[in-house]
């Protein structure tokens, strides 16, 4: 005996998962809305009527979003301190080219050798 709910009908379910229906017909499956994961891609695929496809996707556009990003930089420099540096460095970065130097003027002007 099989049917939608029996152990013959979920076992070929399962073994579809992730694979392009074997026919043409996109359609909805006989037993109603379809949707398989594809970790893949990082889609849904979904098998509906119209209908049931526009529900499930104002669903989703409600329920999707990005993750919030945070970008993180660091420097790690190596300086070694004498009498001309004994009150620390400045650091100084390009505009342009992202270059940077280390400086030990007392005015705090930007070195001659500063990246352009």
């Amino acid at each position: 005996m099989t049917g939608p709910g029996t152990p013959a009908e979920t076992a070929a379910e399962t073994a579809d998962i992730g694979a392009a229906p074997a026919t043409a017909d996109s359609g909805a499956p006989p037993g109603g809305i379809r949707v398989v994961a594809d970790d893949a891609n990082n889609s849904l695929l979904i098998f509906a009527t119209d209908s049931e496809y526009q529900r499930i996707r104002t669903v989703l556009e409600e329920v999707d979003s990005q993750a919030n990003q945070v970008l993180l930089e660091a420097v790690i420099a190596e300086v070694s301190l004498d009498d001309e540096l004994k009150f620390g460095v400045r650091w100084l970065f390009g505009e342009s080219n992202n270059n940077a130097t280390l400086t030990d003027l007392a005015t705090g002007a930007v070195a001659s050798s500063f990246p352009v």
